[in-house]
């Protein structure tokens, strides 16, 4: 056989190879995933009945604001200078304010002050006729599953 033979032997068996290579591989592919389910949105019923009900509070009413630094004054000079202490004053409401700094509705706070619930529990004073509880922000880290 030729050199030039042999040359054009091993050109058409590498074509040959490539080719086989290529028609068996599109053959060894994985099946695609099925295609994800189309997002859903429900509207509420714009004929819905529920309505708010009116807040009705008695003339100068006691009122409990329960919270946590923003309750208590944090950022305000002095304290009492902050939103819960001067919120019920035009109002003509009778204020007692319960706030501690770091605490929520989980977290107890840096000092186990108590939750919001275990600090509810142990205001004295009686019964209020509106109480305001403020925060959150403080229980941005607990797990989603101990808020359940």
């Amino acid at each position: 056989m030729s050199r030039r033979s042999r040359a054009t032997t091993r050109v058409v068996l590498a074509v040959v190879a490539t080719l086989a290579v290529l028609g068996l591989g599109s053959g060894c592919s994985t099946p695609a995933a099925p295609p994800a389910p189309e997002p859903t949105c429900t509207l509420p019923d714009p004929r819905s009945t529920l309505v708010p009900g009116s807040l009705v509070l008695p003339k100068n009413p006691d009122v409990l604001v329960l919270g946590d630094s923003y309750t208590e004054g944090y950022g305000a000079e002095p304290e009492t200078k902050g939103w819960a202490y001067l919120v019920g004053k035009p109002l003509g409401w009778k204020v007692t304010v319960n706030g501690v700094g770091g605490t929520g509705y989980v977290n107890p706070g840096p000092r186990n002050e108590g939750t919001y619930l275990q600090r509810l529990a142990g205001v004295q004073g009686g019964s209020f006729d509106l109480v305001v509880l403020q925060g959150g922000s403080n229980d941005r880290d607990t797990p989603y599953l101990a808020l359940t």
